[in-house]
């Protein structure tokens, strides 16, 4: 029996079959309708929607139509429980949920005292990253000799897509673009510095630091509004949070018999 219950092909027959007699209840008591209510303004958003969507416009008759036909269809699947077990379904409610709670927990703007507050509280997190303006010789890693080229101080080595000359360079894009390697290895260079041969994410350089601006911290007025960002994503957080622990108090898991 229990093997027979997980068989796909069974839960199809059983459900088709429900479906057909919720059909044939519906056909014997055609006065006895659900009432699906869509007032006015609800047609009008829906028209605007279809718009933005399609570019498009819609009759009332016809929005009124789509939607009765949807409602229709979300209503029997609901009632066959088709919506029960679906962990598709139910990650889409949970989603829905969170940000229905998240919508009601916006909090109110930060004034100037709580934003200077916050960040004298989080200096650390608010500066302005250093840069290195840099010449360069670059040998292309598809050339076997790359590395020994890059070690000859008279090979001018290949063309770079951004030049001999790299102006003001942020130390964390150095990482991103040439990789970490070649960052640390610039980055312990002396201005005025002819390195030996760097390895990058291309290739082989022989690298000279020409100017290094070092990171500073931002001043309140230059962090600001990423201090207003940052205040106001955490107390939303927080909002969120307890509205959820809220919601959360009006259950309890049973977690049944041992």
């Amino acid at each position: 029996m229990k093997r027979a219950l997980s068989e796909p092909l069974l839960w199809f027959v059983i459900l088709g079959g429900a479906l057909f007699f919720a059909l044939r209840g519906t056909e014997e008591a055609p006065d006895r309708r659900t009432q699906v209510d869509l007032g006015p303004a609800m047609i009008e958003e829906l028209r605007s929607l279809h718009r933005q969507r399609t570019g498009r416009d819609v009759s009332a008759d016809d929005v009124s139509a789509a939607y009765l036909r949807e409602e229709a269809l979300v209503r029997e699947a609901q009632s066959l429980g088709l919506d029960q077990g679906d962990a598709i379904v139910r990650r889409r409610l949970i989603q829905k949920m969170e940000l229905l709670l998240r919508g009601l927990s916006e909090p109110e703007p930060p004034t100037d005292e709580e934003l200077r507050a916050y960040y004298d509280a989080h200096r650390d997190q608010y500066t302005r990253d250093g840069t290195t303006t840099f010449e360069h010789a670059f040998f292309r890693r598809a050339d076997p000799s790359a590395e020994r080229r890059a070690a000859d101080l008279d090979d001018e080595g290949d063309p770079f897509p951004r030049g001999r000359q790299i102006e003001g360079a942020l130390t964390r894009t150095l990482a991103d673009y040439y990789g970490p390697r070649f960052a640390s290895s610039v980055g312990a260079l002396e201005v005025d510095q002819a390195s030996e041969p760097i390895e990058s994410s291309f290739g082989w350089h022989r690298v000279r630091v020409t100017e290094r601006v070092p990171s500073r911290p931002l001043t309140f007025d230059e962090a600001k509004r990423e201090t207003r960002r940052d205040l106001r994503r955490e107390r939303a957080e927080a909002a969120y949070e307890e509205a959820a622990a809220a919601l959360i108090t009006k259950y309890e898991l049973s977690r049944g018999a041992e």
